[in-house]
Protein backbone atom coordinates (compact mmCIF):
# COMPACT_ATOMS: atom_id res chain seq x y z
CA UNK A 1 0.00 0.00 0.00
CA UNK A 2 2.84 2.34 0.72
CA UNK A 3 4.19 1.80 -2.73
CA UNK A 4 0.78 2.61 -4.13
CA UNK A 5 0.70 5.87 -2.17
CA UNK A 6 4.24 6.66 -3.34
CA UNK A 7 3.25 6.04 -6.94
CA UNK A 8 0.19 8.22 -6.56
CA UNK A 9 2.29 10.94 -4.98
CA UNK A 10 4.78 10.79 -7.86
CA UNK A 11 1.91 11.01 -10.33
CA UNK A 12 0.52 13.99 -8.41
CA UNK A 13 3.96 15.62 -8.37
CA UNK A 14 4.33 15.11 -12.13
CA UNK A 15 0.86 16.56 -12.70
CA UNK A 16 1.70 19.38 -10.32
CA UNK A 17 4.87 20.22 -12.30
CA UNK A 18 2.89 20.12 -15.56
CA UNK A 19 0.31 22.46 -14.07
CA UNK A 20 3.06 24.70 -12.71
CA UNK A 21 4.65 24.86 -16.18
CA UNK A 22 1.26 25.59 -17.75
CA UNK A 23 0.61 28.32 -15.16
CA UNK A 24 4.04 29.80 -15.92
CA UNK A 25 3.28 29.69 -19.65
CA UNK A 26 -0.12 31.34 -19.02
CA UNK A 27 1.52 34.04 -16.90
CA UNK A 28 4.03 34.68 -19.67
CA UNK A 29 1.26 34.75 -22.26
CA UNK A 30 -0.84 37.12 -20.13
CA UNK A 31 2.19 39.38 -19.68
CA UNK A 32 2.74 39.49 -23.44
CA UNK A 33 -0.96 40.16 -24.06
CA UNK A 34 -0.93 42.90 -21.42
CA UNK A 35 2.00 44.58 -23.21
CA UNK A 36 0.15 44.34 -26.51
CA UNK A 37 -3.02 45.71 -24.89
CA UNK A 38 -1.10 48.65 -23.42
CA UNK A 39 0.52 49.29 -26.79
CA UNK A 40 -2.92 49.23 -28.45
CA UNK A 41 -4.28 51.61 -25.80
CA UNK A 42 -1.44 54.06 -26.54
CA UNK A 43 -2.02 53.73 -30.29
CA UNK A 44 -5.77 54.23 -29.83
CA UNK A 45 -5.16 57.29 -27.69
CA UNK A 46 -2.87 58.78 -30.36
CA UNK A 47 -5.42 57.97 -33.07
CA UNK A 48 -8.20 59.61 -31.06
CA UNK A 49 -6.10 62.76 -30.57
CA UNK A 50 -5.31 62.83 -34.29
CA UNK A 51 -9.02 62.31 -35.04
CA UNK A 52 -9.91 65.23 -32.78
CA UNK A 53 -7.32 67.40 -34.51
CA UNK A 54 -8.70 66.42 -37.94
CA UNK A 55 -12.25 67.16 -36.76
CA UNK A 56 -11.18 70.63 -35.60
CA UNK A 57 -9.40 71.27 -38.88
CA UNK A 58 -12.46 70.06 -40.82
CA UNK A 59 -14.68 72.37 -38.77
CA UNK A 60 -12.38 75.31 -39.52
CA UNK A 61 -12.29 74.45 -43.22
CA UNK A 62 -16.09 74.15 -43.38
CA UNK A 63 -16.41 77.54 -41.72
CA UNK A 64 -13.93 78.99 -44.19
CA UNK A 65 -15.77 77.44 -47.16
CA UNK A 66 -19.10 78.79 -45.91
CA UNK A 67 -17.52 82.23 -45.58
CA UNK A 68 -16.15 81.96 -49.10
CA UNK A 69 -19.56 80.88 -50.40
CA UNK A 70 -21.09 83.97 -48.82
CA UNK A 71 -18.36 86.14 -50.30
CA UNK A 72 -18.87 84.57 -53.74
CA UNK A 73 -22.61 85.23 -53.51
CA UNK A 74 -21.92 88.85 -52.61
CA UNK A 75 -19.46 89.16 -55.50
CA UNK A 76 -22.00 87.72 -57.96
CA UNK A 77 -24.59 90.18 -56.72
CA UNK A 78 -22.11 93.05 -56.96
CA UNK A 79 -21.10 91.98 -60.47
CA UNK A 80 -24.76 91.82 -61.51
CA UNK A 81 -25.34 95.31 -60.11
CA UNK A 82 -22.32 96.61 -62.03
CA UNK A 83 -23.50 94.94 -65.24
CA UNK A 84 -26.95 96.46 -64.81
CA UNK A 85 -25.39 99.87 -64.21
CA UNK A 86 -23.26 99.65 -67.35
CA UNK A 87 -26.38 98.88 -69.40
CA UNK A 88 -28.28 101.94 -68.23
CA UNK A 89 -27.19 103.97 -71.27
CA UNK A 90 -27.70 101.16 -73.78
CA UNK A 91 -30.33 101.34 -76.48
CA UNK A 92 -31.37 98.65 -78.95
CA UNK A 93 -33.12 99.68 -82.12
CA UNK A 94 -34.92 96.91 -84.01
CA UNK A 95 -36.26 96.69 -87.54
CA UNK A 96 -34.15 99.29 -89.34
CA UNK A 97 -33.63 98.16 -92.97
CA UNK A 98 -29.98 98.07 -93.95
CA UNK A 99 -30.45 100.11 -97.12
CA UNK A 100 -31.66 103.19 -95.17
CA UNK A 101 -28.36 104.05 -93.54
CA UNK A 102 -24.65 104.15 -94.18
CA UNK A 103 -23.55 103.59 -90.57
CA UNK A 104 -25.14 102.65 -87.26
CA UNK A 105 -24.38 106.12 -85.94
CA UNK A 106 -26.46 107.60 -88.78
CA UNK A 107 -29.44 105.54 -87.59
CA UNK A 108 -29.12 106.92 -84.07
CA UNK A 109 -28.74 110.51 -85.26
CA UNK A 110 -31.73 110.21 -87.67
CA UNK A 111 -33.86 108.65 -84.92
CA UNK A 112 -32.95 111.54 -82.64
CA UNK A 113 -34.01 114.01 -85.33
CA UNK A 114 -37.38 112.25 -85.71
CA UNK A 115 -37.89 112.33 -81.93
CA UNK A 116 -36.70 115.98 -81.72
CA UNK A 117 -33.75 114.97 -79.53
CA UNK A 118 -30.48 116.54 -80.61
CA UNK A 119 -27.81 113.83 -80.81
CA UNK A 120 -24.23 114.43 -81.95
CA UNK A 121 -21.67 111.78 -82.91
CA UNK A 122 -19.78 112.63 -79.70
CA UNK A 123 -22.86 111.58 -77.68
CA UNK A 124 -22.57 107.99 -78.94
CA UNK A 125 -20.10 105.80 -77.08
CA UNK A 126 -20.31 102.86 -79.46
CA UNK A 127 -22.76 101.47 -81.98
CA UNK A 128 -22.77 98.21 -83.87
CA UNK A 129 -25.00 95.73 -85.66
CA UNK A 130 -26.47 92.75 -83.87
CA UNK A 131 -27.37 89.70 -85.84
CA UNK A 132 -30.21 87.50 -84.67
CA UNK A 133 -30.33 83.76 -85.23
CA UNK A 134 -32.56 84.31 -88.30
CA UNK A 135 -29.85 86.27 -90.16
CA UNK A 136 -31.84 89.50 -89.67
CA UNK A 137 -29.69 92.54 -89.11
CA UNK A 138 -30.64 94.73 -86.18
CA UNK A 139 -29.05 97.79 -84.67
CA UNK A 140 -27.70 98.10 -81.17
CA UNK A 141 -26.59 101.61 -80.34
CA UNK A 142 -25.23 102.89 -77.07
CA UNK A 143 -25.62 106.59 -76.33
Amino acid sequence: MLSSVQTTLKDIQIENRKLANEVADLKSSFGFQEQQLNSLKVSLSKAMKADDAVKLELQALRKRVNGQKSEIDELYESQDDLEQYTRKNSLEIHGVPEDLYTSTEDVVIKLGEVLNVPIQSDDIDISHKLYSGKNKQEENCTL
